[in-house]
């Protein structure tokens, strides 16, 4: 959910305003889904990249547990 609003909302609605004022013309609302595409894939690796650690950590925990019995 926070990706989709990521990248339809907070990117691809201001790069579709500002690109084509910075001198692209309408090429630049062509440009601005590609640029939030990849804008939201690197925000989707960096938090994918946060979570997995927390997450194995937690798988760990209780496989010592039961390793220990």
């Amino acid at each position: 959910m926070i990706l989709a609003l990521l990248r339809k909302v907070i990117l691809l609605i201001p790069l579709a305003i500002i690109l084509p004022r910075l001198g692209m013309g309408t090429d630049g609302l062509f440009y601005a889904e590609p640029i939030s595409d990849i804008l939201a894939v690197i925000a989707a690796v960096v938090m994918f990249a946060l979570n997995i650690r927390k997450i194995l950590a937690r798988a760990q925990v209780p496989a010592a547990r039961t390793a220990g019995k």
